[in-house]
């Protein structure tokens, strides 16, 4: 029994110190990142510094230093994730009173995509500040509805936000 209990400190404290980790990294770039209740850290994928999952949806969080050129990558990622043409992929901006208030950016796009390969819906984010940085969000859901859901929960779709 005391083998276990060990065992699950230990798992928590290296969650805890990956969480601090991207809190960390998120700083570097003028964010503040809050992990929501009822998600939990997942491995990243490759290029990610972040991901964590309710168990049924999944949320992926890539950073950089703030670009010009975030309004083309937005695109490109799209395309590469739906495996569309770049001319295919449509965006839309958030207001801009919106996305200042909501998430402290400077501007913020966003593009929905069925995954290929049936691994269900996409909604996926880029929210700009000149001077600090870029945030990619791609929140993922198998089912349309539950993907609405998720991003009504401000805490769940605001976990990342500029300071």
């Amino acid at each position: 029994m005391r083998r276990v209990f060990l065992l699950v400190l230990l798992l928590a404290c290296v969650v805890q110190a990956d969480e601090a980790a991207f809190q960390a990294e998120a700083a570097k770039f003028g964010m503040k990142f809050a992990q929501p209740k009822g998600w939990s850290e997942q491995k990243p994928p490759e290029d990610f510094q972040y991901a964590m999952s309710d168990g049924q949806d999944a949320i992926l969080y890539w950073l950089r230093p703030a670009g010009d050129d975030y309004v083309d990558s937005l695109t490109k990622l799209a395309a590469l994730s739906s495996n569309q043409k770049p001319e295919a992929i449509e965006s839309q901006h958030f207001p801009p009173a919106d996305v200042k208030n909501e998430f402290g950016a400077d501007d913020g796009l966003l593009t929905f995509f069925n995954n290929p390969e049936g691994q269900g819906f996409c909604l996926l984010c880029v929210f700009h500040k000149k001077g600090a940085g870029d945030a990619f969000v791609y929140y993922m859901s198998q089912d349309k509805d539950t993907l609405l859901k998720m991003i009504e929960d401000q805490s769940v779709f605001r976990a990342l936000v500029f300071k």
